[in-house]
């Protein structure tokens, strides 16, 4: 949305590296959550005994 409103002349090129920057942030913290989620889950099988 961001680089049609720059296309069309109502927007700016801030706020296309504002949207780029922003959904990068949402990919990093994506992979950040898995990561995270893969730990706990890993930590939990070492808790039930079931990986050494």
């Amino acid at each position: 949305m961001a680089k049609r409103r720059l296309e069309n002349n109502v927007g700016t090129q801030l706020e296309v590296n504002d949207a780029e920057l922003a959904l990068r942030q949402a990919k990093l913290n994506r992979l950040q959550a898995i990561y995270d989620f893969k730990v706990a889950e890993a930590d939990l099988e070492t808790v039930l005994g079931r990986i050494k």
